[in-house]
């Protein structure tokens, strides 16, 4: 809600303060769902590490209460009705 109460357009990258991996999230996801994910590798595979920058998140909302990564995903889970 206060993303609502910011009086013009900005970008703000969302996080948490933890980094996690595409793998990490699947793997999250696919315990919560009850179903394993596949991971396919590429022979030359990128080795970029993005680590979003929320120090503007930080600076313009109140930030007492952050799920957890696992609790984030949860939460989607539940809100579209799948299993849990």
């Amino acid at each position: 809600m206060q993303a609502l109460t910011i009086p013009s357009y900005e970008t703000i990258n969302v996080a948490g303060p933890q980094p996690v991996n595409v793998k990490e999230i699947a793997t999250i996801a696919g315990d919560l769902l009850d179903h394993e994910p596949r991971f396919e590798y590429a022979d030359e595979p990128y080795s970029w590490n993005l680590v979003a920058d929320i120090a503007k998140m930080k600076k313009t909302f109140v930030l007492s209460d952050l799920a957890t990564v696992s609790q984030g995903i949860r939460r989607m889970v539940e809100a579209e009705g799948l299993r849990v």
